[in-house]
């Protein structure tokens, strides 16, 4: 696979410190605090409400429009926990999480403990569970909080959105570089932190916040992990007579002790019901096996991407696969336009050339497909819910000119 030497990236990190420390000034919020949702004080209980009932906020009725935020504001916490992985016993993750919430002030989040959020809320009281709950991976050497125009769209909508740090592959740990031994850990990480979100300490704001139903979504090598555990099959044979002949940088993973057995025995992940890859990687590592993606899939890809050009990624993951699939190939998308790296580091060279240089497609505009697709297509699988279905057919044009949509799925081709 090729990847981008990211070093640039997580100095960059060092330079973005948005305002002083945390505080707990902030008073407004873009979402539930306005005059159209909140309603007096006499208004009576609300089982929705998770303040003290002096603050009862009544909502429109579920579900909102896919084309703007959610009516709730969003809570924010981080916790980590251990687990024993194949390859790394007492492996420690640290969490960060999303989560709706009435608050409309407190203490602003913050992410990767330099980005201060105006209308974010940490460790907010949340609204009652169980919910659905969106899973997102991270880029090679970045932060979970990468792509937060998606996790916290997904939160005001109602949803969880849980992120690890993938220990070992984060800009602390990597000054960068890449690290393809993370490949062997990263499915596990998935499947341990569903394991840790269905059993938190009642003292954590999202305990017990997890539904049963789940989409799983990443970028890049988050991409990957999402395919990872979302059924495909690892091809050992394959990846040996790779890394018999051209010595594929990938082969490094099978060096973890017990990843050969691990991709054997399989990473999926029977509680995904949905996946969303975004500009994913690791088409030599499964080739034919990503037929045995069964759960309805949405590739994101970017026709200009750079970093895992569509040749040789997009394109033959997207041929190998066969079920309820769609695509959405991005005219003037690049790698990071997939993620919040044009807003936060436009300006470096390596960013700009692969997303989000003048000639690429606006960020806004680019977050407004891939949440408003997402999030029709996730609510289709999950509750056959139709509402947007046109989005996903192309019968809704309103996408069709910034990008190609191609689709396996037998239910949305015959709509």
């Amino acid at each position: 696979m090729k990847y981008i030497q990211a070093l640039v990236l997580c100095s960059a990190f060092a330079l973005v410190a948005c305002g002083d420390d945390a505080d707990k000034s902030g008073e407004r919020s873009n979402n539930v605090n306005n005059a159209n949702n909140v309603n007096n004080a006499n208004n009576a209980n609300n089982s929705n409400n998770a303040n003290n009932a002096n603050n009862v906020v009544e909502l429109p009725p579920q579900p909102w429009s896919i084309y703007e935020n959610g009516h709730y504001n969003v809570g924010f916490t981080k916790w980590e926990f251990t687990y024993d992985a194949v390859g790394e016993p007492n492996r420690t993750i640290e969490m960060v999480a999303w989560y709706p919430t009435l608050d409309a002030e407190g203490e602003r989040a913050k992410y990767f403990n330099i980005l201060n959020q105006d209308t974010i809320w940490a460790d907010a009281a949340p609204i009652e569970g169980p919910l659905p709950t969106l899973v997102f991976s991270h880029g090679n050497s970045s932060i979970a909080e990468q792509s937060y125009f998606m996790t916290e769209y997904f939160a005001s909508h109602g949803w969880l959105v849980l992120a690890p740090y993938h220990t070992g592959n984060t800009p602390r740990d990597t000054d960068g570089g890449i690290d393809l031994k993370s490949g062997a850990f990263r499915p596990q990480d998935i499947t341990a932190l569903l394991d840790d979100a269905a059993d938190l300490p009642a003292e954590n704001p999202v305990s017990g916040l997890m539904g049963e139903d789940i989409v799983m979504t990443g970028h890049s090598f988050g991409g990957y992990t999402t395919i990872a555990v979302s059924g495909a099959e690892f091809r050992i044979d394959l990846i040996d007579e790779v890394c018999a002949t051209d010595g594929s940088a990938f082969c490094e993973v099978l060096d973890v002790p017990g990843a050969r057995d691990l991709f054997t025995d399989g990473v999926a992940d029977p509680r995904i019901d949905v996946a969303i890859p975004q500009t994913p990687g690791g088409f030599v590592v499964w080739q034919e096996g990503l037929a045995e993606i069964a759960i309805p899939t949405l590739l994101f890809t970017g026709n200009r991407d750079v970093t895992l050009p569509n040749e040789e990624e997009g394109d033959p993951i997207w041929d190998a696969m066969s079920g309820p699939h769609i695509r959405y190939d991005m005219t003037n998308g690049g790698h990071f336009t997939y993620s919040n790296m044009c807003t936060l580091f436009g300006f470096v060279p390596e960013v700009q050339n692969d997303g989000c240089g003048d000639d690429f497609i606006g960020p806004e505009l680019a977050f407004d497909i891939i949440n408003q697709m997402s999030m029709a297509f996730a609510r289709y699988h999950l509750w056959d819910d139709a509402t947007d279905v046109d989005l996903l057919t192309g019968a809704d044009s309103r996408y069709s000119g910034f990008g190609e949509l191609s689709i396996k799925d037998p239910g949305l081709s015959a709509q």
